[in-house]
């Protein structure tokens, strides 16, 4: 998380928020799951590791369904 989102100016202080900023967690897991995601998908790719591939594909709609927004509509396998 960006230290600069929680950052408070008040005059000559600067101060930080207080407590938990769950949206900008929330966010950087999502990204840290993503980020882990698409590795992975490079690996299969530049490893020929093409026995993974059913597997990932898991990994990627669980990615979907787990991270989908409340009240979103499912995506729907290609």
């Amino acid at each position: 998380m960006r230290l600069h989102k929680r950052k408070i100016v008040i005059g000559e202080d600067v101060k930080f928020q207080d407590g938990a900023q769950h949206e900008e967690a929330d966010s950087t897991l999502m990204l840290a799951h993503n980020l882990l995601l698409n590795v992975l998908d490079l690996e299969k790719e530049h490893f020929d590791l093409n026995d993974a591939e059913i597997q990932l594909q898991i990994c990627f709609k669980d990615f979907q369904e787990i991270w989908r927004q409340p009240g979103a509509e499912p995506l729907e396998s290609a």
